[in-house]
């Protein structure tokens, strides 16, 4: 129930906050609460993925990607994941969750996360997906989402060594590929 709350909330704040350019850097800021703990005492890890992806709807609310993908039909789809985590978070303490869009072609798009809290780096998350059009199992170009939103093609910048490595899984396991065909 509190995903859906932070859901609501995420919405409702990117209507408040300044519109974003696809090549910019979001910030969200938000803080530890009880029920996001495992019997450890720190953030699980699937608190962190969701809090990944309520980041990223707020970039795509707040860059108007949501609009365009809702009238043409588009679904973002996670193909695959690298998290590194280097610190826990411990309640209540507050952490800032900073998005970009860190490399698209004409197949693959993939976002580059950092969690921070109070000034000390606690976990890096790379989500790397593709698009595809809804009903079918048709790939569309992440290239081509840039094109008709800004008028012209963005350079993509190059791959880093952990893209490149999430690149070269998504492309050597077929079972990925079945996958999206049986979405």
């Amino acid at each position: 129930m509190n995903l859906l709350i932070r859901l609501f909330i995420t919405t409702l704040v990117s209507f408040f906050k300044p519109k974003l350019g696809l090549e910019d850097t979001a910030h969200v800021k938000g803080r530890t609460w009880p029920w996001d703990y495992d019997i450890q005492g720190h953030m699980t890890n699937t608190r962190f993925l969701a809090l990944a992806d309520l980041s990223i709807f707020q970039f795509l609310l707040r860059s108007r990607v949501y609009r365009y993908f809702a009238s043409n039909k588009l679904l973002p789809v996670v193909v695959t994941r690298e998290v590194r985590f280097k610190r826990i978070l411990k309640f209540p303490r507050p952490y800032t969750i900073y998005t970009r869009m860190a490399y698209w072609d004409e197949e693959y798009y993939c976002w580059k996360q950092v969690f921070e809290s109070e000034g000390k780096y606690t976990a890096e998350i790379y989500t790397l997906g593709v698009i595809l059009k809804q009903g079918t199992r048709d790939k569309f170009s992440p290239k081509q989402v840039t094109r008709d939103l800004i008028g012209e093609a963005l350079e993509a910048p190059s791959p880093d060594e952990t893209i490149a490595h999430l690149l070269r899984k998504a492309k050597i396991r077929p079972e990925l590929e079945e996958a999206l065909e049986g979405f």
